[in-house]
């Protein structure tokens, strides 16, 4: 039984948590972008690595992309930052 990406929580005051499926738990990259497909966050991670903790309180309010890939894996996720 394989835990899906998700984030939370949505919308966020700023710390999201993300949570990784298997197949994103070697070599896979994180990269967050703005409602204007601007980059603003990208991180690699860790092989095992099952959640990722985030920030985005210092980001302009709006729709953020939570994009999620790594070998023969890609998702994405939309999260709403609201203070």
């Amino acid at each position: 039984n394989d835990t899906p990406f998700s984030v939370a929580p949505n919308p966020t005051r700023g710390a999201i948590t993300v949570t990784l499926p298997a197949a994103m738990r070697s070599n896979g990259r994180i990269t967050v972008f703005d409602a204007l497909g601007q980059v603003v966050m990208v991180t690699t991670v860790r092989d095992g690595v099952e959640k990722l903790s985030l920030d985005l309180s210092g980001r302009t309010e709006g729709l953020y992309l939570v994009d999620a890939v790594a070998d023969g894996y890609h998702a994405v996720q939309r999260v709403v930052f609201a203070r």
